[in-house]
């Protein structure tokens, strides 16, 4: 097997899913208690997911957007690497918390040495 990477991801809550009817299937593995290990989760309210994530890229009555710059170094025919990502992360909100998360990223650029931020 080879290295699987997760580019995409949405969790919802069921009452408040903006995806129509029938496009979201309910998983045993997912549960209120789900959590990045961070603690990015539905149900934080918005000062705490501020508090977290820092100031939102862009900020709606509704939602809030969040981007970052990401880099990975990795080993590749054992020479050094770097993957470079920009992360972005939607959170839906209602009533001030968080009631939906999108996570997704966009590969930028790959190979090199990861840059010292």
């Amino acid at each position: 097997g080879g290295f699987k990477y997760l580019r995409y991801f949405r969790i919802t809550s069921h009452a408040r899913s903006s995806l129509p009817a029938g496009k979201c299937r309910q998983s045993t593995l997912v549960s209120k208690g789900l959590a990045t290990p961070s603690g990015l989760r539905l149900g934080l309210s918005q000062d705490e997911l501020i508090t977290l994530l820092g100031p939102p890229k862009q900020s709606l009555p509704s939602s809030l957007e969040f981007k970052f710059f990401v880099q990975i170094p990795e080993m590749i025919k054992g020479e050094r690497s770097c993957r470079r990502l920009t992360v972005h992360i939607k959170a839906d909100l209602d009533e001030s918390m968080v009631r939906e998360l999108l996570v997704n990223d966009y590969q930028e650029s790959y190979g090199g040495e990861c840059m010292k931020l």
